[in-house]
């Protein structure tokens, strides 16, 4: 899930063609989301909104261990 971590769009091109990237990707999120778009553009903001979502719940879950304890 290199992906995942890309800074820029060109860090994002650099992982291989549109067409792969975004085939890695779908495989990567399963079924369960979806991240796509019919631009490289759309598909990093796509990314940075995804990204940001996996640090919310990441959060919400350690605040939740750390009550539960």
């Amino acid at each position: 899930m290199r992906w995942v971590n890309v800074k820029s769009v060109e860090e994002l091109k650099a992982l291989g063609s549109f067409r792969y990237v975004t085939k890695v990707i779908k495989e990567d999120v399963g079924d369960m989301v979806t991240i796509k778009g019919k631009s490289w553009e759309e598909i990093y903001n796509n990314i940075v909104e995804f990204r940001i979502l996996l640090e919310e719940l990441n959060k919400a879950i350690q605040r939740d261990e750390n009550y539960n304890k």
